[in-house]
């Protein structure tokens, strides 16, 4: 068999549906964790991917469209729980800081050692504190913020960290401070803060998000990635769903079950069904796929002269 026949062959094989929705739970995997960042473009782009390309592929049925959107939103999460869970599994916890670390009041260098270990073991969360104004330590409160994750439910709670040097209260070169925590067997993110009065007013400043410590299995953090996963597409496949059917609607008041064979370009062979726009066969009498009958065509469709009465 010639590779154009071949690639024929696949494509009106059912495999070929399998091929493009593998692709396109991959596309819409990728697109997921951009749905924060950039917002509504990415909630609209992913529904109208999902419809357009099976709609320019020629699978135009309501049933297999719906279908589609049920198996990309189930193969689409996966795929993003499991990126999502080895990124985790494969990286420490980096150090962070609090934004705007070059102004007079910095928290630097804050993380926890070490990031990932057994349950029920003490962590050390470290931080380094600057204040370039003059001010002594003890105008100061830092903490490290622990989230807990149980079930699905998150408990946070902040912990009050203590400086290395007691006795040292100049600020001017940097402080460091810790916290010592014992950990259970459970999903963690954290981050660090610092409080501290600003004339009249007290002034938090904190870290970005981090995951860890990593105490608990790769298996609980992919069901943790899963089910963020699923939040996330609702929104995107509800729009999908409405596209779905505003697609069907017009279409529903046909009730006979029947369209005409149209032919294709000059120099081919086959036809293809004006109701579903799916190829058939040159000889086809019915539709494979949504099963209309073919209307014969008329001599001057088929190319002839019709015949001349008597």
């Amino acid at each position: 068999m010639k590779f154009p026949e071949a690639i024929l062959a696949f494509r009106r094989s059912r495999y070929f549906r399998v091929f493009y929705l593998v692709i396109l739970s991959l596309l819409v995997a990728s697109l997921i964790p951009l749905l924060g960042p950039l917002g509504c473009l990415v909630f609209g782009i992913i529904p109208i991917t999902m419809f357009v390309l099976p709609y320019w592929l020629k699978d135009r049925r309501p049933r297999v469209l719906a279908m589609n959107g049920l198996v990309i939103f189930v193969l689409a999460s996966l795929i993003f729980a499991a990126i999502d869970t080895q990124a985790i599994a494969s990286s420490d916890p980096v150090p962070v800081s609090t934004p705007g670390s070059g102004s007079l009041v910095s928290l630097t260098n804050a993380t926890v050692a070490p990031g990932r270990g057994p349950p029920n073991a003490a962590y050390n969360f470290t931080a380094h504190l600057t204040d370039r104004s003059g001010r002594n330590a003890t105008a100061f409160a830092v903490y490290v913020n622990l989230t807990k994750v149980e079930g699905l439910s998150a408990v946070s709670a902040p912990i009050a960290m203590r400086p290395v040097d007691s006795t040292d209260l100049d600020l001017r070169n940097g402080k460091s401070y810790y916290a010592n925590v014992s950990v259970e067997d459970r999903v963690y993110f954290f981050w660090f803060s610092v409080t501290f009065v600003n004339a009249t007013s007290t002034v938090w400043l904190q870290t970005p998000l981090q995951t860890g410590p990593v105490v608990t299995s790769v298996w609980t953090f992919f069901g943790l990635s899963l089910y963020i996963a699923f939040q996330i597409m609702l929104l995107p496949i509800l729009f999908y769903f409405v596209l779905v059917f505003l697609f069907w609607f017009p279409r529903r008041r046909r009730t006979p079950r029947t369209a005409t064979a149209v032919a294709r370009e000059k120099g081919e062979t086959g036809f293809m069904c004006t109701h579903c726009g799916s190829d058939v066969p040159e000889d086809a009498e019915r539709c494979p796929k949504c099963g209309s009958v073919f209307e014969p065509q008329t001599a001057e469709e088929e190319g002839e002269e019709p015949d001349a009465k008597p």
